[in-house]
């Protein structure tokens, strides 16, 4: 965690692996989440080869392990930023639902299912 001294304006701070900035939009964090989460899908695209790829439960579990995990982490506190800067966000998911998995209805289920 980074400490200011007296009389010094911090415009952003990363505390537990969550940037907060000055007015607490969060989009700094909403950013540097999307970049990470970009690149991880970017490796699952590998895996997901469509004639020596991974099979899709493979896939699923990649999936929750690289990504979901980062989107879940601290979204109870980013998850108060406008509405605009979450839909930063939106296409890391329609991207991994767009990959070539050719998923059944309850594969599809468990990929997308919060709880488990």
């Amino acid at each position: 965690m980074a400490v200011a001294a007296i009389g010094c304006h911090l415009e952003e701070t990363k505390f537990l692996r969550i940037i907060f900035d000055r007015k607490l939009s969060f989009l700094p964090h909403i950013r540097h989440l999307k970049d990470k989460c970009t690149k991880a899908l970017n490796l699952l695209r590998v895996v997901a080869h469509t004639t020596w790829g991974a099979d899709q439960q493979t896939l699923i579990h990649l999936y929750r392990s690289l990504i979901r995990t980062k989107l879940d982490y601290g979204c109870v506190a980013y998850g108060s930023a406008r509405g605009s800067y979450l839909r930063i966000l939106d296409p890391i998911q329609n991207h991994a639902l767009s990959l070539p998995w050719y998923l059944s209805n309850v594969a599809m289920f468990q990929f997308i299912c919060i709880s488990q």
